[in-house]
């Protein structure tokens, strides 16, 4: 956000953080002239930020807009739950891999992304990589690579 677009009723939220939504209070503050005071929707806590770190929310007097964001607000939050525990159940597939040593092919997303892990050159050095290619569906090519996810140029 920049400083001509800062005004005090402004609707704001993090920049890093779509939950943590807010109206500025006041456009100026003692820590400098990209500094405002924010009083949050969830707590009305009143806080200093940076305007580098907010970005104004669309004003909409729209019921199609208010409903949308009621979704996001509750269906969102349910959404973020099953992300975290997605996240979890990856963090310990990948420590499973890493110990023994066995690759894994992902298709959490369209994409899919294969795992090689940094043990597996130590562990399995002598398999054949078509081999390990056709138990895991991982490409041969793949796993000579270094380890860890691999990500693909189009994303």
């Amino acid at each position: 956000m920049q400083k001509n677009e800062v005004q005090q009723g402004l609707k704001v939220r993090i920049s890093y953080d779509f939950t943590m939504r807010g109206i500025i209070i006041a456009t100026e503050h003692r820590d400098g002239p990209n500094y405002v005071v924010v009083e949050w929707d969830d707590d009305h806590r009143v806080e200093v930020k940076n305007i580098t770190n907010l970005v104004a929310i669309a004003e909409s007097d729209g019921s199609l807009e208010k409903s949308f964001e009621e979704l996001v607000d509750t269906i969102g939050e349910q959404i973020k739950a099953h992300i975290k525990a997605a996240q979890q159940a990856i963090l310990l597939a990948t420590d499973l891999a890493d110990t023994h040593g066995i690759p894994f092919f992902t298709e959490v997303s369209e994409i899919g992304q294969p795992y090689i892990p940094y043990s597996f050159r130590d562990k399995w050095a002598d398999l054949d990589p078509n081999y390990v290619s056709d138990l895991t569906e991982i490409e041969a090519s793949e796993l000579a690579r270094n380890g860890g996810w691999s990500t693909s140029q189009i994303c």
